[in-house]
């Protein structure tokens, strides 16, 4: 293929894909358990040519991982393959004992993983862990694995290599771990790289610099890709062709372009409905009713039947198993079949009359509410572990107000501070500076009327280990009532009261472990608004859910805010999510503000270079829109604290490097990678200033970021 596709960026061809690198037929894996044997993969056929990016996705539990697993010999234990082939360069794995499958899998497929610190050793330097795939799997000598080793970690732009080939895994960030484990997997040059998940705990801005890394791979490399992810923007933006994969099976197959604008199987139609977007909010996501099917609960007829629209309890999908069938293209001759796309539909001609994606306006915001929350000149500083050098400056000097009914967004990569202002504000930190006044309370008592009244309460990002394992809903529920003093008779109600406004009627003598991440943070939630709250903090609350998941929590914090009068602090890495919820938002950068608007007004027009690099970093999940737009990049990761003097952003800014250039008169200084920028830039701390509209920016040169933004990161309003 190479010719360029529709909405694919001009000037980039994709390799010849004839050759088929891996080809998966008909696989079918089951588990053994204590008690019983249960299917897992049923009937799963992929294939990834070589120089092309397969997406496969799905929810949790979908088979995603498991498939691959299959194909490099990692199955966990109990589970084994019961059917299907699977070819690699178009060898058969089939008939080959131990040692033959072993090289001939490491000879052409490498997998990474998604957690990078989990993946790699902390005992062993990155050099070593390096050279070890080298000289065991490449046969290289301990100075020609080094010399390799060295040159690995220059592909996948790893700054100062030969430093960091000495430094151990905790001594690196996130992006450059995730680097060295991609280096990992390309050492060998594999013909097909699968990547699970491999952005899922990175910053926005790092996961677009991964994903652009394994895109140049590719290319570069000619290897064929196969992204694991639930992410569709990701998808949109760098996949060929998608595999969607529910309870075990593969539902719908096609091209990118195919697939987006005419999903024919009800799922995928679904998962692009409920997926929040960071070009448009909506009052309402279509949630996918329902919790996500297994594959021994369903041996006929269709999984995905009990959460459909298009069934409407239809026998035929009750009891026969949809095939993976050629679709005929809706704007087509009724007997014109697509040769590439399929769908696992009995009735996938009615999916693809699609309802409107957008869903319901957002409300109005109130500017007339009274003020809940007042954060007046915030800073916490902490001691410098390295001597001679000032404090780190966690928060520096933070205004926020927060009114009632109101969900205020807070948005940065990780280490802008975030974190450590939420916890100031729940009284669980001591500000170094500043106030914190809440319903007319400041502070010096106020902290501890904070904790004491329970006027704040905390909704935390892992539903799994945010609830106590050995206890019942019902008591974890009901926690914060004890402590408030409320009587049995009146816990029960309440608890009862919670657990039916979230979902979760008549369940309160179950234990966590029996309910699934949305669930548990439904209960998570339940609890944190048991005592009637004025301020709900929610630190990443969707961070950890499946797509379906976080639409049907989203909406419900949405449900809570309006029927409770709660206001609500969102704090996410998520640029989609805050457009969804949030009124306001003010985006951090090592701990100061540097924008703060309405969030129609921010996203419509970004006015600040670090603002725009997050909006142009998320991705759009439409491959025409995702396609079609310019980038504004950053240049490396966030830093360790703000800096004593200047801007912040500085050292990343390309705005910074193209007014140097585009104006002779001002003065310049050499910046981090021998960038030029403007003196001012980084010798005087720009303040938020705001406009007659009461949006506020700190940016010495604002009005240039506005041309830049209207001219190349096109947003949706």
């Amino acid at each position: 293929m190479t010719a360029t596709a529709p909405g694919q960026p001009q000037g980039e061809q994709r390799a010849d894909t004839t050759a088929l690198a891996l080809e998966i037929r008909n696989l079918a894996v089951e588990i053994t358990g204590d008690v019983s044997t249960d299917p897992v993969l049923d009937s799963v056929s992929l294939r990834c040519a070589a120089g092309s990016t397969l997406a496969v996705v799905g929810e949790s539990g979908s088979g995603k991982t498991m498939s691959f697993l299959a194909v490099m010999g990692l199955l966990p234990k109990g589970a084994r393959v019961t059917d299907g082939e699977i070819l690699l360069n178009g060898r058969s794995l089939d008939g080959l004992d131990r040692k033959a499958r072993k090289a001939l899998v490491n000879e052409n497929v490498a997998m990474i993983f998604q957690d990078a610190l989990a993946g790699l050793s902390p005992a062993f330097t990155v050099g070593q862990q390096l050279t070890d795939v080298l000289r065991y799997g490449a046969g290289l000598d301990k100075a020609a694995a080094k010399k390799r080793a060295l040159e690995v970690l220059d592909l996948v732009r790893i700054p100062n290599a030969a430093r960091r080939f000495g430094q151990y895994p905790h001594e690196l960030s996130g992006g450059q771990r995730q680097r060295v484990m991609i280096g990992m997997g390309v050492a060998l040059q594999p013909k097909v790289l699968v990547a699970d998940e491999p952005t899922t705990a990175l910053d926005v801005t790092l996961q677009e610099q991964v994903m652009e890394l394994l895109e140049q791979l590719r290319r570069d490399l000619g290897m064929g890709l196969v992204i694991i992810t639930h992410d569709l923007g990701v998808v949109s933006r760098y996949a060929d062709e998608v595999a969607v994969m529910y309870a075990g099976r593969i539902v719908e197959q096609g091209p990118i372009h195919d697939l987006f604008a005419e999903p024919r199987h009800p799922y995928t139609a679904a998962l692009q409905q409920a997926i929040p977007r960071p070009d448009r909010g909506s009052g309402t996501l279509m949630a996918i009713p329902g919790q996500p099917a297994r594959l021994a609960e369903f041996p006929t007829g269709c999984a995905f039947a009990p959460r459909c629209t298009v069934a409407g309890g239809r026998a035929r999908c009750a009891t026969d198993t949809p095939a993976l069938e050629l679709v005929t293209k809706a704007d087509a001759v009724a007997s014109v079949a697509s040769t590439a796309h399929l769908a696992a539909c009995h009735f996938s001609a009615e999916t693809a009359i699609r309802p409107d994606d957008a869903g319901p306006p957002k409300r109005m915001l109130d500017d007339s509410a009274p003020e809940v929350l007042v954060v007046d000149g915030l800073t916490k500083h902490f001691r410098n572990p390295e001597r001679g050098k000032g404090p780190i400056k966690a928060v520096d000097g933070v205004s926020i107000t927060l009114r009632k009914g109101e969900t205020f967004g807070l948005v940065g990569e990780s280490g802008c501070g975030k974190s450590t202002l939420s916890r100031m504000i729940l009284g669980l930190a001591e500000p170094t500076s500043g106030t914190i006044t809440v319903d007319g309370v400041a502070d010096g008592a106020g902290s501890k009327k904070r904790l004491s009244d329970h006027s704040i309460q905390i909704v935390f990002q892992d539903p799994y280990a945010s609830l106590d394992p050995r206890k019942r809903v019902d008591k974890i529920v009901g926690e914060p009532l004890v402590a408030a003093g409320f009587s049995k008779a009146d816990r029960v109600a309440r608890i009862d009261e919670m657990l039916d406004r979230v979902g979760l009627a008549g369940r309160g003598d179950r234990f966590p472990h029996q309910f699934s991440g949305g669930q548990r943070q439904r209960i998570g939630i339940a609890r944190a608004v048991s005592t009637r709250p004025r301020i709900l903090v929610m630190d990443e609350p969707v961070s950890a859910l499946d797509v379906s998941m976080q639409a049907q929590v989203l909406n419900m914090m949405n449900e809570l805010r309006d029927e409770l009068g709660l206001s609500l602090l969102l704090i996410s890495l998520d640029l989609s999510v805050i457009r969804q919820v949030t009124d306001r938002v003010a985006v951090m950068y090592l701990g100061r503000i540097v924008e703060h608007g309405t969030t129609e007004a921010l996203y419509a027009n970004p006015r600040h270079p670090y603002t725009q690099a997050l909006l142009s970093a998320a991705p759009i999940p439409d491959p025409v829109a995702e396609r079609g737009r310019e980038r504004v990049s950053l240049v490396g990761e966030i830093g360790g604290g703000a800096p004593e003097a200047g801007c912040a952003l500085a050292p990343r800014c390309q705005q910074a490097v193209a007014v140097a250039a585009a104006d002779p008169s001002i003065a310049t200084v050499t910046a981090e990678h021998g960038r030029a920028i403007p003196r001012r830039c980084s010798e005087s701390m720009p303040h938020l200033l705001t406009d007659t509209s009461g949006h506020q920016v700190a940016c010495h040169f604002s009005e240039v970021a506005v041309s830049i933004s209207q001219s190349s990161v096109p947003v949706t309003a």
